[in-house]
């Protein structure tokens, strides 16, 4: 079974008690948000689970937790209406696993994928990399979208 996340990065806080009734051992979760949040989510996962004795690195409550980075260079204009301007990737890595093969995990990541035509996957075995290059991918977009109109999130 699969839990796939995709929120601002700003509703961090709620994921925990959005998809801890979802998990399960086997439960492997796609958490697709901008930013360095997979230290700050493992542990609000551990506290809302209790879980006390899981290594670091390791939940207890899922199989495995996916960081994911949606690169679809997107403006939000107005309330309610986005300009899309790139048909985008998908990458993600692992943030936490009970898994004893990394190579499952990739292909696990995969497979959730299999037969979805139009969004291109990578996977990087080292996300805290991946996250980086994806703030640097981000860097001169977030600028220029609101010099050239764009609204803000505040």
């Amino acid at each position: 079974d699969w839990v796939v996340v995709a929120l601002k990065s700003s509703s961090l806080h709620v994921i925990p008690e959005l998809i801890v009734p979802l998990l399960q051992p086997t439960t492997r979760v796609l958490v697709i948000m901008n930013g360095l949040i997979e230290n700050d989510l493992v542990g609000m996962i551990k506290e809302t689970t209790n879980d006390t004795t899981s290594p670091k690195g390791q939940l207890g409550c899922c199989q495995t937790l996916y960081g994911g980075m949606a690169l679809i260079c997107s403006n939000r204009l107005e309330p309610g209406r986005i300009d899309h301007s790139y048909a985008g990737l998908l990458s993600a890595g692992v943030a936490a696993t009970s898994s004893l093969s990394p190579e499952e995990d990739e292909a696990a990541f995969r497979r959730l994928f299999d037969g979805v035509k139009g969004v291109p996957i990578t996977y990087d075995s080292n996300l805290l990399r991946g996250r980086w290059k994806k703030m640097v991918w981000n860097l001169p977009f977030n600028g220029i979208s609101v010099a050239m109109g764009g609204i803000t999130v505040d």
